[in-house]
This record gives C-alpha cells, structure tokens and sequence, in this order.
C-alpha cells in the first residue's frame, strides 16, 4: 500500500490559502482488484477587517467505499483528536460493496461580529456525488446556514441556528427532498479541560416522488464533550439528522463516536477511535435500517524530524436488515516521509 499526501500553505496578515491532495494505491495479492482512491482540496480564508472574515474551498474525492485504510499518518506535533470525516462519509448504505464513488465538493462561508459579544456565521454547501454503478443514487445536495451566537460570560456562549438543505436525485423514481433544521445552540467552558458545544433541534423533511409526496420529522443535533491537556486528549461525539444516501434515498442517520489520542513521550502517539452509525429504513422505497460499527487503534513512533513508524489496526462491521451482514479486519505498519519544508 503507497500513500502520498503533497500539501502546500502559504499565509499573509489577511488571507490564508492551503491546497493539499491525496493518493492511495493498494494491491492485494490475491481475490481483489487494486484499489486507487483520489482526493484533492484547496481552501482560503481572508479577514477583510477586524469584524468580517470570508472561506471558501473546493474538493474533490474519487475512492471505493469502506475499502482504503484511513490516513497515513496522524500529527505527532499536537494531540488532537482525529477528525469525524471518515465516520460520516463512510456511507453505509454502500459500506464494503467495492463500489467508486466520486464526490464533489464547493463551501462558502462569512463570519461577523458587530460587537465583541455576537457573532453571526452563514454558510452554503454544495456537494454532487457520483456512483460508478446505476444501482446507486446519484445525488446533488446543497444546504445553507446561519447561526448567531451570543457571548454571555468568559466560560459560556448561547444562540441559535438554522439549515436548509435539498437534495435531488438523479433517478426519476427517487423522491427529491427539501430539510429545514433549526436549533439552539450552547458553547461551554465547562472546566479549564473540559469544553462542551452543541446544537439540539428538530428536521422537518418533505419528499416530492413522480406521483406522490410525503414527510417526516426527527429530533436532530450535533454534540461534542472534549477534554484536553497538553499530552492526552479526549472527545465524545453524536449526530443526528436526515442525509441522502447511495442506497435508499434520503434516511435519518445517528452517529455516535469517541476519539482518544494520548501523546506517551515525546516521541510516541497512541490514537484510538470507535463509532457507532445506524441508518434508518428508507422513508420512502425499499431498504433495510443498516448499522455500522467500526473501530481502529493507531501506534506512531517518531524516529527524526522527518521519518515515523506507525502500526494501525481497524475492525468494521455492518449489519443490514434485508442483506447479508459484512466485516473486515484490516492490520497495517509502514514508514511515512515528509518532504519539503516543514509546516
């Protein structure tokens, strides 16, 4: 398995900009095909005074579903704990199926703040998501939010938010759907360790079909519990709202994950993560309530400034009501080099 990961950034006292890409290339001796997956992302950020910031990005990713091995390496330079992206855009519903999927990406977003206690944040995603086979759905998903938010205290923030999303299939037989989700939100300094954020609400979502129409309604949020220090870092993490999918259309998906990262010495990382994903039954159609559990254990070793060690270890399984359940087991060492100058 070869992995590279090029990155570029550059910065001045207004803007940021960073472009990164990704190849993994992984042959198997026997039974499987090779596997390449692809990924490319650039993104800026510029301040255009004291009070008003602007982002945006693009990306682009090309990878079979569930198949790869996850990054190449974790940043020994901090203990932070490993994104969720993987998690949620594992997809379940295609999990292990070996099938491409290729996902397009493009976000804009304006932070404001008129006082040093509010802040106002809007942002507009769009994302279009192509499967290989016509068995799956083909989809373009747009959403747009707006949050305020209110600094009541050095420890405390209270506001409100709300989204908006579509999401049109390709498929003529598909029922489009539009989400709206508001909620409140809660930011808290809970202790000099410990910090909590979250935003609890309700989604209404209405499906339009060739010849009929229908809708539903799910309690929705996000919350996240971290606790940090300067060697060890901990974060628990739910999700809950309705996401288009390769199989079924539109469902309600509950996340639920945890994240460990315990800097051991100077030159020794321990990461570990485990997540929870059930996908409800179709609201409309056919298909089974699917669940997937995975789990991984990473060991990084720094041997110079520019060389690591690393040992990884995943187990995913996923449980399908209709189907035939599926796992792997996936063990893997190497040597991971950066080139160029540092970050």
């Amino acid at each position: 398995r070869l992995r590279a990961a090029p990155e570029y950034a550059s910065s001045t006292s207004r803007t940021e900009f960073k472009i990164s890409g990704g190849l993994e290339w992984i042959e198997y001796l026997e039974t499987y095909e090779t596997i390449r997956n692809y990924n490319a992302t650039t993104s800026v950020r510029h301040r255009a005074s004291e009070r008003l910031a602007f982002t945006a990005g693009a990306s682009f990713v090309s990878r079979i579903v569930g198949a790869g091995f996850g990054s190449s390496s974790l940043d020994v330079d901090e203990p932070t704990a490993p994104s969720d992206d993987e998690i949620l855009n594992e997809d379940p519903t295609v999990f292990g199926l070996r099938e491409r999927r290729n996902s397009y990406l493009g976000r804009a977003g304006m932070t404001f703040t008129p006082s040093e206690r509010d802040l106002f944040e809007i942002d507009v995603n769009a994302r279009r998501e192509d499967f290989r086979s016509s068995l799956f759905n083909d989809v373009t998903f747009v959403s747009q939010g707006i949050q305020y938010r209110r600094v009541l205290n050095e420890g405390l923030q209270i506001g409100a938010q709300a989204n908006y999303s579509i999401s049109n299939f390709d498929s003529a037989t598909r029922f489009d759907a539009e989400t709206i989700s508001p909620s409140l939100v809660v930011n808290a300094q809970l202790t000099p360790r410990l910090q909590l954020a979250a935003n609890v609400g309700a989604a209404f979502v209405s499906l339009d079909g060739p010849d009929e129409s229908t809708s539903d309604t799910a309690f929705s949020g996000e919350m996240s519990l971290c606790y940090n220090d300067t060697r060890k870092n901990l974060c628990a993490r739910a999700s809950r709202g309705f996401l288009p999918f390769g199989v079924g259309g539109v469902r309600l998906q509950t996340v639920v994950s945890s994240t460990y990262s315990h800097r051991l010495t100077e030159r020794d990382r321990l990461s570990l993560r485990g997540s929870y994903s059930t996908v409800s039954e179709p609201i409309e159609g056919l298909g089974g309530e699917t669940d997937l559990l995975s789990l991984s254990g990473r060991y990084d070793r720094q041997i110079s400034e520019r060389v690591d060690l690393f040992f990884n270890t995943t187990y995913s399984n996923l449980e399908n009501s209709l189907t035939a359940d599926r796992s792997r087991f996936q063990i893997l060492g190497g040597v991971s080099f950066r080139l160029g100058a540092p970050r």
